[in-house]
C-alpha cells in the first residue's frame, strides 16, 4: 500500500490543468480509441517507476 501512496504523491505533482492544456494544443486525443492521453501517461508512469521490461508486466 505505501507503493500506491508514493504513486498517487507523484502524480499530485503534474498539474492536470496544464496537461490538459497540452492535450488540446497538440490534439493527442483526437482520434482516440479507449485509451485517453491521461491514463496513457499513468501507465506508462507506473510502469516506468516499476522498473518493467515491458507493458505486458
Amino acid at each position: 500500500m505505501v507503493n500506491i501512496n508514493v504513486f498517487s504523491q507523484i502524480l499530485g505533482l503534474v498539474d492536470c490543468n496544464i496537461f490538459n492544456k497540452l492535450v488540446q494544443q497538440y490534439q493527442s486525443d483526437k482520434h482516440h480509441k479507449g485509451i485517453n492521453s491521461w491514463t496513457h501517461f499513468v501507465s506508462m508512469l507506473f510502469c516506468h517507476l516499476s522498473s518493467a521490461d515491458s507493458v505486458r508486466d
